[in-house]
């Protein structure tokens, strides 16, 4: 009976188990290697004392985070701060416990692909879309750095499964799940998840259920009451302090483009991705070979081709992946993380084209590379690991050095000359000390060092020591400088770069 019971499950399940399996194995080689830099190394930074604080007894800590050192972290929401820094309670700022909660986010975005696949078009639909997201790599990369954009996108994708249901079912007040689960989406990043709403009532009208509307209308109140009570709490303990920073530099700066330097006294990278075919480089660039499953299977909807479940996958499938497409083309500033968004409405796409309307031979074939994906998997992990091949660059040697540099003397302690808060947050995670913040988000001067202060420096930062310093340790991008004597006077870099 046990083994009848098991044997069921497997049948039920393993659409979903075989594609998560496969997306697990992807992200285990070279889980610890490299450092934290960058966003990876302040986001780290942040849940990390968020966590260690909770647990220390100020339970304040997890709902108002905080970023260079006491200052308050308004950048984003902190849900993705409480799940990716779960893991860093326990193991602690470390390379692994930085990224265990971005693979826990891409495998289950993995399976939430499996789910909305089975949910639109059956399981064979759902196991080809939950192995082409395991395997595009441009995904699953992102699982080794502490992601805020994979939390994200598996929030939102949960909302399509949601909506997805309510279709199957014909039941609209299931859209209200789908509100609360872009409320949620809405903890991780500001704003865009709700764009997530006006996609899926396209898809509705589309599909003939222009009726539900006003569903969706309830699902995005749904969703503001999901986000409400963090960011009317923040609104009440902290003012113009919040909006200026939440609103103010992280929205509305942020949309109307980034510059190189420094704004608001952070450092804004510019990525140099100003064009509006940034976006179309980048897939042309990485997103092989599901580019073609995905552009043919589009071609097959333009054709016709497909039961009506299937077309209403792949309409889906073309709204999502053309509307985040065209939205983000069109914000200034432009990473590639930015798209992870968009794959698993790609990966469904091909997986009706896999599963349902290619060739024979090719279904064929892709039912071939169903059955030996998990040994295929793990036999490409065993090995990788096993070898030691290095898929990520060693620490870069300057924060090595810098951090054995300030062990020589404990009474050495930095103040920021020109550092961005994600280099700060290096400094951190490597000594335990912030370097002490001179300018608060506005730019302005809120700590002048005085005479004898050691001041640190990097080349991209925007600011280079001025005429009463001298040189007291330098490496590659990093300067470390003594003020000799009073005022201090940083000279401005213009258009540093990155």
């Amino acid at each position: 009976m046990a083994r009848r019971g098991i044997s069921t499950f497997w049948a039920r399940s393993r659409h979903a188990l075989i594609p998560a399996a496969v997306a697990l194995l992807l992200c285990v080689p070279g889980l610890g290697q490299g450092a934290l830099a960058t966003d990876t190394a302040w986001y780290t930074a942040i849940a990390w004392r968020a966590w260690s604080d909770t647990l220390g007894g100020d339970l304040g800590a997890l709902w108002t985070l905080r970023g260079v050192a006491d200052q308050h972290y308004f950048n984003k929401p902190p849900l993705a701060f409480w799940l990716g820094g779960a893991p860093l309670a326990v193991l602690g700022p470390s390379v692994v416990g930085a990224r265990l909660g971005s693979v826990v986010a891409c495998v289950l975005c993995v399976l939430a692909t499996a789910r909305l696949g089975r949910l639109l078009a059956g399981r064979a639909v759902a196991l080809g879309a939950g192995l082409v997201l395991a395997t595009t790599w441009e995904f699953v990369r992102h699982s080794h750095a502490f992601s805020l954009d994979l939390w994200m996108t598996l929030f939102v994708l949960l909302a399509c499964c949601a909506a997805a249901a309510a279709h199957a079912t014909d039941r609209p007040r299931g859209l209200s799940i789908a509100g609360a689960w872009v409320g949620a989406a809405l903890m991780v990043k500001p704003i865009v998840p709700l764009l997530a709403l006006p996609m899926l009532a396209a898809w509705l009208c589309i599909v003939g259920r222009s009726r539900w509307l006003g569903w969706v209308a309830l699902a995005a109140v749904v969703a503001a009451a999901v986000a409400a009570p963090w960011h009317v709490s923040m609104l009440a303990m902290h003012g113009e302090a919040f909006t200026a920073q939440y609103f103010g530099r992280e929205i509305i700066d942020r949309a109307a483009g980034p510059a190189a330097g420094t704004a608001g006294g952070a450092a804004v990278f510019n990525t140099g991705s100003d064009s509006a075919l940034f976006y179309v480089r980048e897939v042309a660039r990485s997103y092989w070979p599901w580019l073609a499953t995905v552009a043919l299977a589009f071609v097959a909807l333009a054709r016709g081709e497909g039961t009506r479940p299937l077309r209403a996958a792949l309409w889906l499938a073309l709204v999502w992946c053309a509307a985040w497409f065209v939205l983000l083309s069109a914000f200034p500033d432009k990473r590639p993380r930015y798209l992870l968004v968009i794959y698993p409405l790609g990966a469904v796409a091909s997986g009706v084209l896999l599963a349902r309307l290619a060739p024979r031979a090719v279904r064929a074939a892709w039912r071939a590379v169903e059955r030996w994906a998990v040994p295929v998997g793990a036999a490409a992990c065993v090995g990788l690991v096993a070898s030691g091949v290095r898929l990520h660059r060693p620490p870069h040697p300057q924060w090595t050095a810098l951090a054995a540099w300030l062990a020589e003397d404990p009474s050495r302690e930095l103040h920021v000359g020109a550092l961005a808060p994600q280099r700060s947050a290096q400094v951190f995670l490597d000594t335990g000390r912030w370097p002490t913040p001179t300018r608060d988000a506005a730019g302005r001067v809120i700590a002048a060092p005085g005479a004898g202060a050691l001041l640190v420096y990097h080349r991209r930062d925007g600011w280079a020591p001025g005429e009463h310093e001298t040189v007291a340790f330098e490496l590659d991008d990093l300067v470390v400088t003594r003020l000799e004597r009073e005022p201090w006077t940083p000279r401005a870099v213009a258009d540093p770069g990155e």
